[in-house]
């Protein structure tokens, strides 16, 4: 609130350190009133508001009238009190019979123990609010979560924001509530009673602290009481907004289980409660607050806001907790430098693309888990022609999955199926490196920015079926949704660069005819019906990926516009 053109916006010092003329000026990129539409006084440095005035001063704004002189006389009459030490003395003779007075108390309050017995007997009837109340959690990404709780029980609600993929996680804006039902729920986190700020806010909001307004009076939702929504009765809400528009210095929301809001909630009555939370406005901390939500609506496809009563674990759900030996392990694997490729059936080489710190490998299988997480250290080879450091491993009979890891970031689940190639490609939505693979020769990692063909030309015809002397097969997993039209471009084989239609079989796995004798592919989810792949107007698609003879690719998450696949 600047809501007093004396309000100071900055209180800087500064020190003189040479002879000379100076000159102090202040400007913005933006300045935005808090509302719906983030309405710009000041952007990209041009003022909008002709009305709006910024003033630098050596003087300290003076909140009292300019007009009113500052008193100069008041010491004289401290001189009339003078006599005033003659009073003292005059209660001192008073203060002997004082002792007298304890008996007297002591006989007044021999009746005082008969009240305490009222008081139990109107407590009595409260054990019969009983009962139990059925809870959902609900997140913008649809899921939700169901627990039970007896009345009386509190609970807590971690809700999470997954933009680690957007512009780095970096949020320069947010405006959201969150709705509770009140006839059975009630707010356990405290709040002034008079104006209704959350009182611990850096607990609710963890990231953005301080920088948080929030209010949790509203016991029922102000869009009943005020606007009369009848959508919203029955509930309260907490209203939050957290403004920090600097590119510079922005929230980092850059871990897909980094917690938005931390809610406590206790149930007053049984029956069925929903808890679930809105954005009017969220936006990226760049100079144009590029909306990720805008007026409630989701503007970018890959945006998830989640709800849970599970606390977020930053590490991977089949590994347990790290242990505190790994330091060491990083110098231990520098040392051998082999100059030949070690390859048996059971031999891993992981290209460390992506830069991991240290390189360790946790594996397991569904009946064992041999060592802690995160894993013991992979074996140093050597470095590939494009500066990318290369580590083997020689997976012990028996494992069947393993995830490649620097006790921080790490790969997604991998499953096992023999000698490999291995590197990073893309995170998913839980912030893991989804993989993809190559053949171990005695080549390091095919370079996956090597240059592809350029867009093709959208009006190629559609061939008829390539001749299956070695088909591609794609499982999609929940790409599948909405029963889409399967499309590959194929290229770099011995025929012309061409699509190719998938087929999809009872299992719901799409054959990519030919597809095999080719290097590369893309595969393009096309509207449902379309009779042909196209450059424009499909759903999604995936980069470039090299062809990899007798292993099956599947879907392994979504990225913005595109999905990501590996092979197995």
């Amino acid at each position: 609130f600047f809501d007093d053109n004396e309000d100071i916006l900055i209180k800087s010092n500064y020190t003189v350190t040479a002879p000379g003329e100076a000159v102090i000026f202040s400007t913005f990129n933006t300045l935005a009133v808090a509302d719906e539409d983030l309405t710009r006084i000041v952007d990209k440095g041009q003022i909008v508001n002709p009305d709006f005035r910024l003033h630098s001063s050596f003087i300290e704004p003076a909140l009292q009238p300019t007009s009113a002189p500052k008193p100069t006389d008041p010491p004289a009459p401290t001189e009339t009190e003078a006599p005033q030490p003659t009073d003292p003395p005059a209660p001192t003779e008073t203060e002997a019979p004082e002792p007298t007075d304890p008996p007297a108390p002591t006989e007044t309050e021999a009746p005082e123990p008969t009240d305490p017995p009222a008081p139990t007997e109107t407590e009595a009837p409260e054990p019969t609010v009983a009962g139990k109340a059925t809870v959902t959690v609900r997140g913008l990404d649809g899921e939700t979560e169901t627990q039970e709780f007896n009345v009386g029980d509190t609970f807590t609600v971690y809700t999470t924001l997954n933009t680690s993929n957007i512009d780095e996680g970096k949020i320069g804006s947010l405006d959201g509530r969150q709705y509770y039902t009140n006839t059975v729920l009630a707010l356990a986190d405290e709040y002034d009673p008079d104006e209704g700020d959350i009182l611990d806010i850096t607990a609710m909001f963890p990231i953005t602290g301080n920088a948080t307004v929030a209010n949790g009076q509203w016991t029922t939702a102000r869009e009943y009481v005020v606007e009369g929504k009848e959508e919203f009765k029955d509930k309260g809400a907490i209203y939050f907004n957290a403004s920090k528009a600097s590119i510079k210095n922005p929230f980092f929301f850059d871990d897909n289980e980094d917690i938005l809001i931390k809610s406590n909630y206790t149930v007053t009555a049984p029956g069925e409660a929903v808890i679930f939370t809105t954005f009017n406005t969220l936006a990226v901390a760049d100079e144009e607050l590029t909306r990720i939500i805008d007026k409630g609506q989701v503007m970018l496809s890959d945006f998830r806001l989640h709800s849970s009563f599970i606390e977020p674990a930053l590490q991977p759900t089949a590994a347990p907790q790290p242990t505190e030996t790994q330091a060491p392990q990083p110098t231990e694997t520098q040392a051998p430098q082999p100059t030949e490729t070690p390859v048996s059936d059971n031999t891993i080489i992981f290209s460390n693309n992506k830069g991991l710190t240290t390189v360790n490998i946790y594996y397991w299988s569904d009946d064992d888990q041999p060592v802690e997480w995160p894993g013991v250290p992979m074996t140093y080879l050597d470095t590939n022609d494009y500066g990318e450091d290369r580590y083997y491993f020689e997976m012990p009979d028996g494992m069947t999955n393993y995830i490649i890891n620097d006790g921080t970031q790490q790969t997604v689940d991998i499953p096992f199926t023999g000698a490999t190639g291995v590197y990073m490609t893309d995170k998913d939505s839980e912030g893991h490196y989804m993989v993809d693979f190559y053949e171990i020769t005695d080549d390091p990692t095919p370079d996956p920015t090597t240059p592809q063909p350029t867009t093709p030309n959208p009006t190629t015809p559609a061939p008829t079926t390539a001749p299956a002397t070695n088909d591609v097969v794609f499982e999609p997993g929940e790409a599948a949704t909405g029963s889409p039209a399967w499309f590959a471009w194929v290229y770099s084989g011995s025929a012309a660069d061409q699509w190719i239609q998938g087929t999809t079989d009872s299992s719901g796995n799409v054959t990519f005819a030919g597809a095999g004798d080719f290097g590369g592919m893309v595969i393009v989810r096309m509207p449902t019906g379309s009779t042909s792949g196209a450059w424009s107007g499909y759903w999604n698609r995936t980069g470039d990926i090299t062809i990899q003879s007798g292993k099956t690719l599947y879907f392994t998450g979504w990225n913005n516009d595109y999905f990501n696949t590996a092979w197995k």
